[in-house]
């Protein structure tokens, strides 16, 4: 059930953001990679602790040189 309702939130993300301009959809999808993959490594338990874990891991399998700051996965900054 977890991950249909998953499923149809990518779906309605999908088409909240095409009324955005390119470039914030790109940041958007950008910031969903990392925040995808603390999900599937904690779940709902995320912390300080574990998301530089994930932010490389993501970045590792994304060939991403310059992942974002735990800080800014957390919270929504923009420093990736």
């Amino acid at each position: 059930m977890r991950a249909g309702k998953r499923y149809n939130a990518s779906r309605k993300l999908e088409s909240d953001l095409a009324s955005y301009s390119e470039h914030i959809q790109q940041q958007v999808r950008y910031r969903l990679i990392y925040l995808k993959k603390v999900e599937e490594l904690n779940g709902e338990n995320v912390t300080c602790q574990n998301l530089p874990r994930a932010i490389k891991l993501a970045a590792e399998e994304n060939a991403d040189p310059h992942p974002p700051s735990a800080l800014s996965v957390s919270d929504g900054g923009n420093d990736g």
